[in-house]
C-alpha cells in the first residue's frame, strides 16, 4: 500500500516491481489502479522484490516514480 497523491487531478495509479534496488521496473498492473493497494500475485518465495509507484492524473500524464519499497518473500 501507499499513501495517496495529494493532486485532486490523480485518477489512479500504476505499480511497477524491479528485481534490484533502483530498477529497471516493469509495470504489474494491467489497469489503473484507483486505491492506494495492490496485491502482487506473481512473486517467487525466497526473492527480494522493488516497488515504485506512479500517479496519473485524467489526461494520461505519469507522475515520477514515488519512493522504493522493497519485499523480501519468505521461504516456505
Amino acid at each position: 500500500s501507499w499513501n495517496a497523491s495529494s493532486s485532486q487531478d490523480v485518477v489512479g495509479y500504476n505499480v511497477y516491481r524491479g528485481g534490484v534496488s533502483g530498477g529497471p521496473y516493469s509495470k504489474i498492473n494491467t489497469s489503473l489502479d484507483a486505491s492506494t493497494n495492490y496485491a502482487d500475485n506473481q512473486v517467487v518465495a525466497g526473492q527480494t522484490y522493488y516497488y515504485v509507484t506512479t500517479a496519473v492524473d485524467g489526461n494520461s500524464v505519469e507522475s515520477g516514480h514515488s519512493n522504493e519499497a522493497q519485499a523480501v518473500i519468505p521461504t516456505p
